[in-house]
């Protein structure tokens, strides 16, 4: 598609948009007293079903903490959780997340020195950039950052 191709079609399509949002605007604004009437009237029902929840919901909270530790303290050191717990109603378990992970300066300790020349080694290692930022100046970050690149198009009307 050729530059003058996409011009007019982004012409036809900010034409169609400003449409589309005017058309979204006046159904918003005939709406809008249809809404608050609601509002007003089911204020009291909303009303009475808060007062009535909101105890429940903190007793449900409580229940949760106490059932959750409980079973946390039940997971043992290498990851193995307890069965779950089971009755008509509800079910109560444990997941745990297997994802491995090593310490990068343990790792750097632990591969022996010959094996450090492997052009592997280094591609076992992933440098988080925030936690960088504090050991490199901001020039030397700039050089050896290289951004991920991810194209994606966002196509919105200008502001009028």
């Amino acid at each position: 598609m050729s530059k003058q191709q996409i011009i007019k079609s982004l012409e036809d399509w900010a034409r169609k948009k400003r449409r589309v949002d005017n058309i979204n605007a006046d159904a918003d604004r005939k709406l809008q007293p249809l809404l608050d009437a609601y509002e007003r009237k089911a204020e009291p029902v909303n009303a009475d079903r808060d007062a009535k929840i909101q105890p429940l919901i903190a007793e449900m909270e409580r229940l949760e903490l106490e059932i959750r530790t409980a079973l946390l303290s039940q997971v043992t050191a290498d990851g193995t959780a307890p069965a779950p717990i089971e009755i008509d109603s509800a079910i109560a378990q444990v997941t745990v997340d297997r994802k491995r992970e090593i310490d990068a300066a343990t790792f750097m300790r632990a591969v022996p020195p010959r094996l450090r020349q492997d052009p592997g080694y280094i591609g076992c290692l992933s440098v988080l950039v925030g936690k960088a930022e504090k050991f490199l100046d901001r020039i030397t970050l700039a050089r050896v950052v290289k951004p991920k690149l991810t194209p994606s198009v966002a196509i919105t009307l200008r502001s009028e």
